[in-house]
């Protein structure tokens, strides 16, 4: 199967003074039709420029660079504004955040929600409209028809998040960008949207790069997780394999700072120490600082990737197993 996204070696940096900011370096990994592959990892480790970077909603003079960024086979890079306009939110879709900077606050609902239909699925406004009051009732908001003709500062933060899911959604994208789609939502409506994007995934073969912290919406919804850290993937694998055998020391840290009812609770594990800063680049592999079981060459040499994990402690495992062997 080919993948319906293809990210290779992609590098977003932005200009700072005389020299240039680099919040991601040679990110890497493809995306399946009906697939969920979360990227995960703490604030600033690259996660939401990865996703605006595939989506084209970074602009000059920010520079990026990839040996491959494909969607449907076809390249990403260098298209026009009207190539750009065909195609998001028609095949290729995002669920923002932040529902406020997301939706016009001088449109009505129903016309946000309706504009896309008419501008790629060529609907009249009659159907636009039963389809439009459909897909609001369908993310879950009570009264469809009142939500339609109201403006967003008339609705709560979890009704305006909904209304952009359903927005996202309404053209049916074979892959949607999820950038921390439920965070302002409660737990009831949280399980509604999930499942609505696994039955969508079903319909359709829709593929979702869910982007989030929350490694229980990753355990429940991915199939494949890979792990950020200043702006690199440090980790890839199956969300099984993640969860019972974390191999890379910051994917350890991170389940283990999860709070679980099978510890004490008295004391909650963290990872020491503060990731690093983008005035500042390390040479040698960037969670060095915080890692208890670096060797002396993480602090020189980046490492490199092997069997899904770019550390260097993967090179020491496996010359012991083949020295075992």
């Amino acid at each position: 199967m080919e993948p319906v996204l293809l990210v290779d070696n992609l590098t977003v940096a932005f200009p700072y003074r005389k020299s240039w900011l680099e919040a991601v370096r040679g990110v890497s990994f493809q995306l399946y039709p009906g697939e969920t592959l979360a990227l995960v990892g703490e604030s600033g480790s690259g996660k939401s420029v990865t996703s605006a970077a595939i989506m084209g909603l970074i602009d000059p003079p920010a520079r990026i660079q990839a040996d491959r960024l494909l969607f449907e086979g076809k390249p990403l890079l260098r298209q026009s504004e009207s190539q750009w306009r065909k195609l998001r939110g028609n095949r290729l879709a995002m669920i923002f955040q932040d529902s406020t900077t997301a939706l016009n606050p001088v449109l009505r609902i129903g016309e946000q929600v309706m504009e896309p239909l008419l501008l790629h699925e060529g609907k009249d406004s009659t159907s636009a409209r039963l389809e439009a009051l459909a897909w609001l009732a369908r993310v879950g908001l009570p009264q469809p028809d009142r939500v339609f003709h109201s403006f967003p500062h008339e609705l709560s933060g979890g009704m305006r998040q909904r209304v952009v899911i359903a927005m996202a959604l309404c053209c049916r994208p074979s892959v949607v960008i999820a950038d921390e789609p439920t965070t302002s939502l409660d737990v009831t409506v949280q399980a509604q949207i999930l499942q609505l994007l696994r039955s969508l995934q079903d319909e359709v073969g829709m593929a979702v790069l869910l982007i989030t912290h929350d490694l229980g919406v990753v355990e429940e919804q991915a199939h494949r997780v890979a792990v950020c850290y200043a702006g690199e993937i440090v980790e890839t694998a199956t969300c099984e394999e993640l969860f019972s055998n974390p191999r890379h020391p910051y994917t350890r840290g991170l389940l283990d700072s999860i709070p679980r009812l099978d510890r004490p609770v008295s004391k909650l594990t963290s990872i020491p120490g503060t990731p690093p800063s983008l005035h500042d680049p390390l040479p040698g592999c960037p969670f060095q600082p915080r890692c208890g079981p670096r060797l002396e060459r993480c602090s020189r040499e980046p490492a490199p990737e092997i069997e899904g994990v770019r550390c260097w402690l993967m090179e020491k495992e496996a010359a012991v197993e083949s020295s075992a062997g």
